[in-house]
């Protein structure tokens, strides 16, 4: 069941692409979205960072399954379709403020999950590489088999040196009025 104003707080974040230089010593950037594609069951969203470095880099993508994505459409039943929708978005989005070129084949894909996918769920955030793979016209996700539950020192690890802010702040702040 969906709390009627997170859907409304989604709903606001929707249309905002909020890009941030974290003080990293990477020289970071991380642009964050609401993203919208068409999963084979329905309309779904996810909250979408793309984390990239100066220059042309390998850029790493956290795709955060929400409480308000109806179950149906779960990110983790469709995780080629999000990406293909992300690499869909105008390249003026991904490359803006010095985020540099991405090299979208190069991509390292994590699907990202905590108490803000649900609203029944107290269990710690965890992060799940998916090999990836483009075709020319989309991405595909050769299976189950192929992804990996990061362990709780990588996960760590990836949210210090990538920046990553916790799911509810960065959806508060995508709802603020530019």
């Amino acid at each position: 069941m969906n709390d009627s104003s997170d859907d409304a707080a989604t709903e606001r974040a929707d249309t905002r692409v909020l890009l941030e230089v974290p003080a990293t010593p990477k020289g970071l950037s991380v642009l964050s979205l609401v993203l919208h594609w068409s999963h084979p069951r329905g309309t779904a969203h996810c909250l979408a960072r793309l984390v990239v470095g100066t220059g042309r880099n390998r850029p790493t993508i956290v795709l955060s399954e929400l409480r308000t994505n109806p179950t149906p459409v779960s990110l983790g039943l469709d995780p080629a379709g999000a990406a293909t929708a992300l690499r869909a978005r105008p390249e003026t989005e991904t490359t803006s403020a010095g985020a540099g070129d991405v090299v979208w084949d190069d991509a390292r894909w994590l699907l990202h999950y905590g108490e803000f996918s649900d609203y029944y769920t107290d269990e710690p955030e965890t992060f799940t590489e998916v090999d990836l793979h483009w075709d020319g016209h989309g991405y595909q996700d050769p299976g189950l088999e192929t992804h990996r539950l990061l362990s709780p020192v990588e996960a760590g690890q990836l949210t210090r040196t990538s920046a990553l802010r916790p799911v509810d702040d960065l959806l508060a702040d995508l709802q603020r009025p530019s």
